[in-house]
């Protein structure tokens, strides 16, 4: 499934006070992200999106770099609750809706290992690049198989430089 975005509660990966160059960290990252995908071919259509509270835990190496950005990069296990998720179809130009849930039988718990590298500007501007590969079936039926593999771009500030600039004023 693609990844359709993705948003963030990042803070700081960098624990106050601490100077990270080379170093490992421990980093959970609770977001709100939708996953989906498409599919079809000629008069058939089929998107699915699905809505997940998800916590990776990674296993970070952050490093600074001569200009004061921080690279870092790391891999660990994923949890996530599905919150929502539909289905839409179309068939010769006949569309149908269907919650994943009740009518589609897909399983809300999705857990895999997920994969990712930040850089983190000096003024709290970062951009990630994260691959999630789903281990789970989501799928309750037997039989059939569906795991979440989705490629993130993001894009985010620290939480903590925010609350920074918001005391000096």
């Amino acid at each position: 499934m693609n990844d359709y975005s993705s948003t963030s509660l990042r803070e700081s990966a960098y624990p106050p006070g601490k100077d990270m160059a080379g170093s490992l960290f421990l980093w959970a990252n609770p977001q709100f992200i939708r996953k989906g995908g498409r599919s079809g071919s000629g008069n058939f259509k089929s998107v699915i999106g699905i809505s997940y509270l998800e916590l990776p835990l990674n296993i970070r190496y952050g490093m600074r770099t001569p200009t004061g950005g921080r690279w870092t990069a790391g891999f660990g296990p994923y949890v996530a609750y599905a919150i929502g998720g539909s289905t839409k179809t179309t068939i010769n130009g006949q569309s149908t809706k269907a919650d994943l849930f009740t009518n589609g039988g897909y399983n809300r718990f999705d857990a895999g290992l997920t994969f990712g590298a930040d850089y983190w500007l000096p003024s709290g501007l970062y951009v990630g690049l994260t691959y999630d590969l789903g281990l789970t079936n989501l799928l309750s039926r037997s039989g059939v198989s569906t795991k979440n593999r989705s490629i993130s771009l993001n894009v985010g500030y620290s939480i903590r430089k925010l609350a920074a600039l918001g005391k000096k004023k």
